[in-house]
């Protein structure tokens, strides 16, 4: 004789089930929810499963657009030429403005028009003038 299955997730049938329950109500109360378990959790958790998937699934992908993004900009940076950080300066050349007052200060390099000489600030008041 072919038993008839309480629960086509679980597989059991009422020869295991009468193994552990007394009688033949018990079984049938088993047997209830069972089919309530197949009938309306297991969807509803497939359900919740499927949004929290797809959720998941979103941040997944906002996560590895943010990432992309980093790297296309460290690669735009290690691409860029070095900034140096000492302040020196390449030029063919300096323009003085031959015109602005020489005000002495240390360090300071400046036109003298008066004297037509470069003129660079030392302390205690030196003036070293260049091209005189």
């Amino acid at each position: 004789m072919a038993q008839a299955p309480v629960s086509r997730k679980l597989g059991l049938t009422r020869d295991q089930l009468a193994a552990f329950l007394q009688d033949h109500e018990q079984i049938r109360q088993f047997e209830n929810l069972f089919a309530l378990v197949d009938a309306e959790v297991a969807p509803n958790a497939v359900t919740e499963a499927t949004i929290l998937a797809g959720s998941a699934d979103a941040r997944a992908q906002q996560a590895l657009d943010t990432l992309e993004r980093m790297t296309n900009a460290l690669e735009a940076l290690a691409a860029a030429p070095a900034i140096q950080s000492n302040n020196s300066a390449v030029t063919d050349y300096i323009d003085l403005n031959r015109l602005a007052p020489f005000l002495n200060a240390d360090g300071r390099l400046g036109w003298n028009a008066l004297d037509n000489t470069m003129n660079i600030g030392h302390a205690d008041g030196v003036v070293q003038q260049v091209g005189q």
